[in-house]
């Protein structure tokens, strides 16, 4: 590949510097536009190893971000989803991983019917998951020892379907 650092260090020894500076851009545009094509994160971790400082180095964190979530996206788990929020807790596609997490999460505890079922729900899943959800929606969470939801006294869709 011509732009490795063999063929930059052939550019500053034997170009005059006039035409140096314009012969190392266009290397660099070249070894964007192959990174930009193979679109792995590989590919643009080479190209950041070549070019610490390079014109593109803002544009690496977006395109590993787009990566990484187009995995989470086919992926489709909450565990994918995490993952991804764990290395982009600021990436452009939070909102999105943090809304697809809750929503499943959400649609999983509305299928629970026993108060047993749902007390196991709340102690295996990240707490700020369901915060987020049950603070985002009209009623108040419902918290253990709560006189709305109890063992004595089922919830109303509970009681609904009896």
């Amino acid at each position: 590949m011509i732009a490795s650092g063999e063929g930059r260090r052939f550019l500053r020894t034997n170009l005059g510097s006039a035409r140096q500076n314009d012969a190392l851009a266009a290397l660099e545009d070249l070894a964007w536009k192959d990174a930009t094509g193979r679109n792995t994160r590989q590919a643009y971790e080479q190209f950041a190893q070549l070019y610490p400082s390079g014109r593109q180095v803002n544009e690496i964190g977006n395109a590993v971000d787009s990566l990484e979530w187009e995995e989470a996206r086919r992926t489709d788990t909450d565990v994918a989803n995490r993952s991804y929020l764990r290395k982009h807790p600021d990436g452009a596609y939070a909102a999105k991983a943090t809304e697809r997490t809750g929503d499943r999460l959400w649609a999983e505890l509305e299928r629970l019917s026993r108060f047993d079922e749902i007390v196991a729900f709340v102690a295996r899943v990240p707490s700020r998951s369901v915060e987020r959800r049950t603070t985002a929606s009209t009623s108040p969470p419902i918290r253990a020892g709560d006189s709305r939801v109890s063992p004595e006294r089922p919830s109303r869709r509970a009681r609904r379907r009896r």
